[in-house]
């Protein structure tokens, strides 16, 4: 990207290291999909109401331009964070499937 400087009105290079890109996405929560999982990770519990109506969550990613740091001598790789727009609330009547008061994870709302 180039921009000219105000003092000399010629081009200059804008590296863009400073810049941060937000973005969101939704992706579903289907039971038969495959995913990778680190190395000791136990495989978590997967668990939908009905296959008809699959829930969505949707996510927000920042990501940076990827760069070499040479105080600490390693690569950043450019991603800042990726996290999820849920809330974990306890759960207020029981069920068959679950017992009253126990961490339930239901979808989050965002508003402008």
């Amino acid at each position: 990207m180039v921009h000219p400087t105000r003092a000399t009105c010629l081009a200059a290079f804008n590296d863009m290291f400073k810049t941060i890109h937000v973005d969101e996405k939704l992706f579903y929560t289907e039971v038969r999909r495959r995913y990778y999982l680190l190395p000791g990770k136990a495989v978590p519990h997967r668990h939908v109401r009905s296959k008809r109506y699959i829930t969505k969550v949707m996510m927000l990613a920042a990501v940076a331009r990827p760069r070499w740091d040479p105080e600490s001598g390693t690569y950043f790789d450019g991603k800042l964070s990726i996290s999820p727009f849920v809330e974990r609330k306890p759960a207020v009547p029981s069920s068959q499937r679950r017992p009253a008061e126990t961490t339930v994870t239901t979808k989050g709302h965002v508003n402008k």
